[in-house]
């Protein structure tokens, strides 16, 4: 991903600043090109709310551990308990 501030935004770019991970000195390029692009924005705003919906629906089951039935036998660890199914 290029973080120099006169690059041109690339989709990386945009990917990163939706996730959070877009470097600060890079966030208010991406922003003003957002802002001159109101049907990317739009795209994005598509994904923000995509995302949103599949952690409301699946952000629990994240934390459960699998079940055992689907933790293969060579990672199977103390720290790793698996949950009979």
């Amino acid at each position: 991903m290029d973080t120099e501030p006169d690059a041109p935004v690339t989709e990386a770019d945009l990917h990163a600043w939706m996730d959070g991970e877009l470097p600060e000195e890079r966030r208010g390029e991406v922003e003003r090109h957002l802002a001159g692009n109101p049907d990317l924005a739009r795209r994005f705003d598509r994904y923000r709310a995509q995302r949103a919906m599949l952690q409301d629906t699946f952000g629990p089951l994240i934390e459960r551990p699998l079940p055992a039935a689907l933790v293969p036998p060579y990672a199977r660890t103390a720290g790793r308990p698996a949950v009979r199914a």
